[in-house]
């Protein structure tokens, strides 16, 4: 009977002891139950090594001498732990970006234990002692609240550094050297990167809010810069990239900007990309700072060099946004034309590309289109790129070409402008008729087959009504005699004058229209105005017209052919 008894007695705790636990879970709210089931533990599984220890513990002692009134929060011993150990260290208990406790959205719930210090960071980076200890991963701090200025001008960062997902303040790494630096995703005031160099990539991006200036003037970065889905919020310049080398990519895709974005005078030797951005504009941003001067967001990006491909798609602007890309040279455009701004916003002169995507617009009507969006006043040089690459891109582009690549001049010149621009619309209008800018010479053709052909008519029509005489007397009398003998055979007919060249319509005009032609017409036959006034001096004053037009359509033709106005 005893075995029995203890086994009751055994299932009878067993029992109770299931029923407590029930009980203890059943009290959990549904929010501790998810927390407790996503929630990693930050470090759980890092067990230190007998050298990360001794690091880890030397590392403890020389802050303590650097620092010495500094209290340690549990976010700076891990960080202290994970650099020894080459791994990333959680502000919180929680680790993995997906952990809700992790997010900036719940930055208020974030309690003293994740705050770390801007003097400790700077310590591990700059002091000799320090930096020995710390391995070549650098160092990965993500989701912290981080105090004071992160100063590291004129420093030398021998190591990565990543601080992801943070609140932070200003951060100053002006003329400093680094390897690969990651702000992804954390908030921050101002970023001062003047004369910053960067061996590796240099990352603003995955959601990184600003809400001071980031200044990159003089920079040079070795990598990529990666701004992807960065939010901007200061105007009138969020941030300012001139003067800086890019060994590589700039992408500013998915960027939201409040205020400028100023490249001007940058090289970048691969791409940009703006795909999927967004000039907002103060008017457009946040409303709940009401007190935000109204500004329109802008792209200032003159004097830039792009190596690779400039992508424009999907672009969102505000009604006044401005994009300038004067001077700008790309290797391949990759547009929209409707994700442009209207004019007068759009700057394009001195802009170079020397191909188009074939993802984008490549009709010539679309692109002329592209071209009307600067400001009024005529700029020749943005329509000589877009001829280029019609003319290079194969019988297709030739084709698109034609005489709609050619009414790309022909720009409206409104009334009350100067006279001199006015002069320059009808200078602009004969030469796109004439002989397309200079693409199309022989289009100069048709008026002088017109003109020789009409001159053919009209010299014929005068010489049968006898206003179009021999300049010798003797002969004009024996060709007026002979005219009339014509209508009356009893007249008598002197002989003709030996040797004398007879009349020929056809290269009497052609002689008079062609400069430097000699036929042998016009030295004996010209239109006496003398004679039957309406039909001789009419005859007398197209002559003249007659011979100008040749002057200036034969000049055109020798203009085009020899490419005078199409290298101008």
């Amino acid at each position: 009977m005893r075995p029995l008894s203890a086994s009751v007695a055994f299932a009878a705790l067993t029992a109770i002891i299931l029923a407590l636990s029930s009980i203890r879970l059943s009290a959990q709210t549904s929010d501790q139950l998810t927390q407790s089931n996503s929630c990693i533990k930050a470090g759980a599984a890092a067990v230190l090594t007998d050298r990360e220890l001794k690091d880890y513990r030397s590392l403890k002692s020389e802050l303590a001498a650097a620092l010495p009134n500094h209290m340690r929060t549990p976010a700076e011993d891990r960080l202290l732990k994970a650099v020894v150990t080459g791994t990333t260290a959680w502000g919180g208990d929680c680790a993995g970006e997906k952990d809700p406790s992790n997010d900036l959205a719940h930055v208020e719930n974030w309690g003293p234990d994740r705050t770390v210090d801007a003097k400790l960071i700077r310590w591990l980076v700059v002091d000799h002692d320090a930096v020995q200890l710390v391995t070549s991963s650098g160092i990965d701090l993500r989701a912290a609240r981080i105090v004071g200025t992160l100063y590291l001008a004129n420093a030398a960062v021998p190591f990565p550094m990543i601080i992801a997902h943070c609140l932070m303040g200003d951060i100053n790494l002006s003329d400093a050297e680094t390897r690969t630096v990651d702000f992804h995703g954390s908030s921050i005031n101002n970023l001062n990167g003047q004369g910053l160099s960067v061996n590796g990539d240099l990352l603003i991006n995955g959601g990184l809010t600003a809400a001071g200036s980031v200044d990159l003037t003089d920079a040079k970065i070795d990598g990529d810069l990666r701004c992807s889905g960065a939010y901007f919020k200061k105007t009138p310049e969020s941030m300012a990239v001139a003067l800086a080398q890019i060994k590589r990519n700039a992408y500013f895709n998915k960027v939201d900007t409040l205020g400028k974005i100023r490249l001007n005078r940058s090289t970048i030797n691969g791409d940009l990309d703006f795909n999927d951005a967004r000039f907002l504009g103060a008017e457009n941003g946040d409303r709940a700072q009401p007190a935000q001067i109204a500004t329109a967001a802008q792209l200032q990006a003159a004097f830039v060099t792009v190596g690779g491909t400039l992508f424009w798609q999907r672009v969102s602007l505000s009604p006044t946004t401005l994009i300038d890309l004067s001077s700008t040279s790309v290797g391949t455009l990759w547009d929209d034309e409707g994700d442009w701004p209207l004019s007068p916003f759009l700057y394009l002169d001195g802009f170079v590309y020397r191909k188009i995507a074939a993802e984008a617009p490549l009709t010539a009507g679309r692109r002329l289109e592209w071209l009307r969006r600067q400001p009024r006043e005529f700029r020749p040089q943005p329509y000589q790129p877009l001829a280029h690459v019609f003319r290079t891109g194969g019988s297709a582009g030739r084709r698109n070409c034609g005489s709609s690549c050619q009414r790309a001049t022909g720009v409206r010149i409104s009334g009350d402008r100067p006279l001199v621009e006015r002069r320059s619309a009808i200078l602009r209008f004969l030469l796109r008729w004439t002989i397309g800018y200079g693409y199309r010479p022989f289009l100069a053709l048709i008026p002088i087959i017109f003109f020789v052909l009409l001159g053919t008519v009209l010299f014929w029509s005068g010489y049968q009504r006898g206003v179009l005489t021999p300049v010798e007397k003797d002969a004009a009398e024996f060709f007026e005699k002979a005219r009339q003998a014509r209508s009356n055979p009893q007249l008598i007919v002197p002989s003709p004058p030996a040797g004398y060249q007879p009349f020929n319509a056809f290269f009497y005009s052609l002689e008079s229209f062609l400069p430097l032609v000699k036929l042998h017409q016009e030295d004996y036959w010209l239109p006496n105005a003398a004679l039957k006034q309406k039909w001789g001096a009419g005859l007398r004053y197209y002559l003249w017209v007659h011979i100008l037009a040749g002057w200036f359509f034969s000049a055109m033709l020798v203009a085009g052919v020899t490419g005078l106005v199409h290298s101008q």
